[in-house]
């Protein structure tokens, strides 16, 4: 384990600053797209691309913090996007097996 986490405080700061900065990122960067979409005639697509790769930049900062000295980081950019598709997919299996002929309705 690094020295730098000598105290579970440093561990939790560390994590809830990946887990929120992707979500504070992503929010900045949508509204960017929607304020440039707007100014500017852009097609749908070239949009749907650069949200797509907005979403992308923190997962390879989490992939090239893993290894550095503050680990907890990529952690919790890792459990931004874990944790929302673990409940996303509990909703979807409730919603299935709420009904009687195994489909939504």
């Amino acid at each position: 384990m690094n020295e730098y986490y000598d105290t579970t405080a440093k561990k939790i700061v560390d994590f809830l600053i990946g887990f929120f900065g992707v979500i504070i990122f992503l929010v900045l960067m949508y509204g960017l797209a929607i304020l440039i979409s707007i100014n500017y005639d852009i097609d749908q697509y070239l949009l749907m691309f650069f949200l797509l790769v907005d979403a992308i930049i923190p997962i390879l900062v989490g992939i090239i913090s893993f290894p550095m000295k503050r680990m907890y980081i990529g952690i919790g950019i890792f459990s931004s996007y874990l944790i929302p598709l673990l409940i996303g997919g509990a909703c979807f299996i409730a919603l299935i097996g709420l009904s009687s002929t195994g489909g939504f309705f």
